[in-house]
Order: C-alpha cells, then structure tokens, then sequence
C-alpha cells in the first residue's frame, strides 16, 4: 500500500513540474511528507519558492567559471582512444583488402622473397665470418661422404646416389632457404621411408637371387630409378604446401612432438644397422610391428653373426666417441680445423678391405666399386607416379618436419626468423 502511495505522489509532482517549466519564474518546490499510522500517506505538503530566470550573456558566463577548476590541457586523439577504451574495427572489404596488397607489390620485394640469397650476400661480411664459415662448409663435406655411401644402402640404392645427393640440393637449397645454418643432404629416417617404395616397385637383377621375374606384372625398375620418382612426387608436394603457404602449421609442432619424433627416428636408424653390425641377412619386414619382427628375426639368427664384422664395428664406434670425447676438444684449442675422422675411417676402412681381402675371406660386404664421374641426366619413369603418390606425400611431411625443426633450433640460438613457406618452396 505504501509503495503505491509513493508511486501516486511521484506522479503528481511529475505532472507539477510539467506545468509550470514554461513560466518565466521556475518555483523550486519543497515537499514534506506525512504518513499515517496505518502505513498509508496522510498529506502530501508542496511549497513552491519562486526563482527568477532571466537570459546570461556569455561574460557573465565566463565570469561565473572558475578557471582553476577547467582542465586546459589538451586531449589527443591516441589519449581519449586510451582513456575510453576506444577499438577501432577494422574493414573486412576484399577489394580494399587487395587494392593494399596490390599498391604494396613491388618486383624488388617479390624478387627477395622468392630469393633470401639476394639479400643477404651483398651485406655479408666476408673478412669477419668466411674463414669459419670456409671450415663449417669443409667439416660439414667431410661428413657427407660416408654418410652418403650408409645412407644409401639404408635406402636400398647404390651407394654413389648417397654422394650425388650430398652435391646437388645444397646449390639449390642455399638460393631459396630462409635458413642460414641447415645443409640439406641425406637423411637417415628418410633413407629408411624411401625404402619401402623401392624396395616395393623395384626388381633388383641379383645374380644369387632364385625369383622369378616377370615383365607382365610390371615394368623393370631398378632401385635408383624408383627413387629418382619419389624425389620428383616429394619435391611436387613441396612446392604445392609452400604454394598455398601451409608453412606457418610448422607453428603447430612443439619440442614434445619435435623431441619423440626424432628419438623414434634414432631408434628406427639404429634397428635398420643391426643386421649390418651382426652381418645377418634378416628378411625384410613391412606393415605394422615391423620394428618388433626385425628384432625377432635378430634373435633368431643371432648364431649366423659374422664375429670379423661385429669386432670392426665396435672398433669404429669406439674410435668415433674417444674423437668426440678427447680428441676433438684438445684439438678445438690448438686448430680451428677439425680432424675429419669419419673420412680417415672410410678410408682406413677401405684399405684393411682390400689389403686383407675381407669380402673373399670372411664374407663381409663391401659397398663395390664406385663410378667415377657424374651420371648423364635422364627422365625418371613417370608412369610409376601414381604408384608412389602416397608414400611420396608423408616422405615430403616428414622431410620438412625434420627440416623446420633443425632450422628452428638453429634460428632461436642466433636470433633471426625462419619463413616455414619459404623451407617448403627451397
């Protein structure tokens, strides 16, 4: 009851002031309520007070303002925008949009973009960083030649494509590479991924092999020619991701996945050598559990180890972890040149072969002869492309994951950017 009462007053007072805001002199009301006993509004008590309103010209108004109460200081455009949390929205128009990207285009930028090479080389400092870059590029070398002959036979071709893979794609790579450190070379999880397709649609002519080959089924190919094709699918793929800029997903790859994909990687490589350090002919495995039937295979035919072969492997690995160990920090402090211990290996290793007849002897494999010499271009068999379009694709994912990875570690430890499109397209 109360609050209607209250609601009836607030009207009345409404329709009061309404009636008299036109007149010349405005009545300042004063209201005095007094409620009853009951709960509900006796009497309503108004007394108006006459106030004359008359016209102000503008010096009384400036003379009637304090000055020391007005704020001078000018406001910005930036400050009012900060004080009232002001957000511009920008224009979602397409052809604005493109008419920007458009007036910003220029052949000088484009022609940088697509080769990084162009605008670092005429700044680079030659007198302060070719000596140390010559001694990287001659270690780096060194290493590519028995990595090359081991991670071809992972790859089940001859050796020699191992060392023309270490010659051609860095004069490739280092024209389009936003990269400044990564050499680009053979790979050992890539090695083993190359192998199953060749290992699939290639028919080795082995003269201790008792199959049958039948041209009806399929063409011959030999192994090097199954991979000239899947180097042609993967580089293909590479430029199609780079194309439609798919590069920046490489932002998508944390140290947790970069970090298990390269010890699975590790452990893949070092099963793929077992059978090599025992000198076992284990069958090749394919499809799923693959990892765990070659170690089976391993234990099975642990007896037929050729003892030569694993007491020259152990020799080697030995000699390669006392240099890493001892040797090469001694010799860091005296020589900026490094001992090249895996070519005087390969070499030393060669020269016991062959003086001490190991393969006729104690049946140990060698790698055989090698061509001297480039080989004379030829076109890879393209009807085989629809065969390898699978295999082609996670070799390219793979190949750019282990690739970003590596250029990103050594990005961060110097401090400059990589573009993950511009890897794809290099």
């Amino acid at each position: 009851m109360l609050k209607y009462e209250l609601c009836r007053l607030i009207k009345v007072c409404y329709l009061k002031l309404q009636r008299i805001k036109n007149a010349t002199d405005i009545e300042i009301v004063k209201m005095s309520i007094e409620p009853s006993t009951n709960g509900s509004i006796q009497q309503l008590n108004i007394t108006p007070s006459p106030v004359s309103v008359h016209s102000v010209t503008h010096e009384e108004l400036n003379t009637s303002i304090n000055p020391s109460t007005v704020s001078t200081h000018p406001v910005t455009q930036e400050e009012f925008n900060t004080t009232y949390h002001y957000v511009d929205i920008p224009e979602t128009d397409l052809f604005r949009t493109l008419k920007k990207h458009v007036a910003r285009f220029s052949k000088k930028s484009c022609l940088f973009c697509l080769l990084p090479v162009l605008r670092w080389l005429p700044t680079y400092k030659w007198k302060q960083n070719f000596i140390s870059d010559f001694i990287s590029g001659y270690t780096v070398a060194v290493i590519h030649i028995p990595q090359g002959l081991a991670y071809s036979t992972l790859a089940g071709v001859p050796p020699a494509v191992g060392i023309y893979t270490a010659i051609f794609p860095v004069f490739i790579y280092f024209l389009y590479a936003s990269s400044r450190h990564v050499n680009m070379g053979t790979f050992a999880i890539v090695s083993v991924m190359v192998s199953k397709p060749v290992h699939s649609f290639s028919t080795p002519l082995d003269s201790n092999s008792s199959q049958t080959i039948t041209s009806t089924l399929h063409p011959l190919y030999t192994p090097t020619q199954v991979s000239m094709v899947i180097c042609l699918v993967v580089g293909i793929w590479q430029v199609i991701f780079g194309v439609v800029r798919l590069g920046s997903l490489s932002v998508l790859m944390s140290e947790t996945l970069i970090s298990g994909f390269t010890t699975g990687a590790a452990v893949l490589v070092l099963t793929s050598q077992m059978e090599h350090v025992f000198e076992i002919h284990v069958p090749y495995r394919d499809g799923p559990f693959k990892l765990i039937y070659t170690y089976i295979d391993l234990v099975r035919m642990i007896e037929q180890t050729n003892y030569v072969a694993l007491i020259l492997t152990v020799c080697v690995v030995m000699i390669l972890i006392i240099n890493v160990q001892y040797i090469k920090p001694r010799l860091a402090k005296k020589t900026r040149f490094p001992l090249p211990i895996e070519l005087i290996m390969v070499i030393l290793g060669t020269l016991i072969s062959k003086q001490f007849q190991l393969s006729e002897m104690f049946n140990i494999t060698v790698v055989g002869g090698i061509p001297t010499g480039l080989p004379e271009p030829s076109v890879p068999p393209l009807p085989l492309i629809p065969n390898v379009l699978v295999d082609s694709l996670v070799i390219a994912l793979v190949a750019f994951s282990i690739n970003i990875s590596m250029a990103t570690m050594f990005a961060r430890k110097d401090n400059y950017k990589i573009d993950g499109n511009q890897e794809l397209l290099a």
